[in-house]
């Protein structure tokens, strides 16, 4: 429920038709990447493992796959 309500509360922070900046599509973006990582609680699991070792989480295909869920 906490990462519901963060994720509203900065979705209405960074839209882009609240913000009209340049930057606020890229950062709008960011929060619905974030949410849709922390939302499920597999996923949060396996990016958190990922982050606690010295490789980048990124690098892996499964991270871009939810990122474009996001920007969908």
């Amino acid at each position: 429920m906490e990462i519901k309500k963060a994720y509203r509360k900065k979705v209405k922070e960074t839209h882009p038709d609240v913000l009209k900046t340049n930057k606020a599509f890229d950062d709008f973006l960011l929060v619905n990447e974030g949410y849709e990582i922390l939302i499920h609680h597999n996923t949060r699991n396996i990016y958190n493992e990922d982050y606690k070792t010295s490789h980048d989480p990124m690098v892996y295909e499964v991270y871009f796959n939810w990122m474009n869920v996001a920007r969908e």
